[in-house]
């Protein structure tokens, strides 16, 4: 069989024939390449239009088409790539993107919450979300710290990312508990501020302990942990106040309404 009276199928070559300067090899992974980006994007695009877990569902999706286009591009243009880049997209570190991107919209999945009722339920995901979070960055520290710059390199320590993770966890922990229960008593209100006061006391505290060194050296003697404690319990002892003074008004009030 022929596909012109000069060309036989076996040697014919699709793209000497276009005259396009690729290969049919090229071609068909640029086919390929381009089919699996559209409908990543698209995939992409749906995410808006949904709700609930099948925002995730589509954005684990689009992650690995965009993925998987990626690959087919690097098997059929490897030529073409830099060579710096050739590295990131070997077939090992596709793979290892996948599962730290996955990862990722997860925790944006978990971290919205915006499909859960009550407030306790509501945190329960968001804490799930920031921990996804942490486990990316843990992975992608331990996966790519070639990769990384020389000067950000001692930022990027396992250790220095354990120490942001807790004093994040820390801050969101008081942001939670500072808005919570907004509508109980006032008494409970002024009680979980109180807790959240010493949730951000305790993440300054560990920070400066932490990085405080890395501060100018006037800074660092004006401020130490004994002061930050100090002033974070007389803010807490305040909140604690206007919480038993808030309790026996309300009480005042209801035996003055009774009688």
């Amino acid at each position: 069989m022929k596909i012109s009276n000069s060309i036989p199928l076996a040697a014919f070559d699709l793209g000497t024939y276009l005259n396009i300067g690729y290969t049919s090899y090229q071609i068909y992974h640029m086919g390929g390449a381009m089919f699996c980006g559209i409908f990543g994007l698209l995939a992409l695009r749906r995410i808006t239009k949904v709700g609930g877990i099948s925002v995730a569902i589509w954005g684990s999706f689009s992650v690995i088409l965009l993925l998987l286009s990626c690959y087919i591009a690097r098997r059929g243009f490897a030529e073409q790539f830099p060579e710096w880049l050739l590295p990131l997209v070997s077939d090992a570190n596709l793979l290892r993107c996948g599962a730290i991107a996955n990862l990722l919209v997860w925790a944006f999945f978990l971290i919205h919450a915006h499909w859960v009722d009550g407030m306790a339920a509501k945190w329960g995901y968001r804490s799930l979300g920031v921990g996804a979070v942490f486990i990316a960055i843990w992975l992608t520290v331990g996966w790519f710290q070639p990769q990384v710059p020389e000067r950000v390199r001692p930022w990027t320590a396992r250790t220095v990312l354990v120490k942001f993770f807790a004093v994040s966890a820390l801050i969101i922990m008081a942001y939670s508990v500072w808005h919570a229960n907004r509508r109980s008593h006032v008494g409970v209100v002024w009680v979980c501020r109180a807790f959240g006061t010493a949730c951000v006391g305790g993440a300054i505290a560990l920070s400066w302990h932490w990085f405080g060194s890395l501060t100018p050296p006037v800074a660092y003697r004006i401020v130490n942990n004994e002061r930050i404690l100090i002033l974070t319990g007389i803010a807490t002892a305040c909140c604690l106040l206007i919480a038993l003074g808030a309790t026996w008004i309300v009480k005042q009030n209801t035996k003055s309404e009774n009688e």
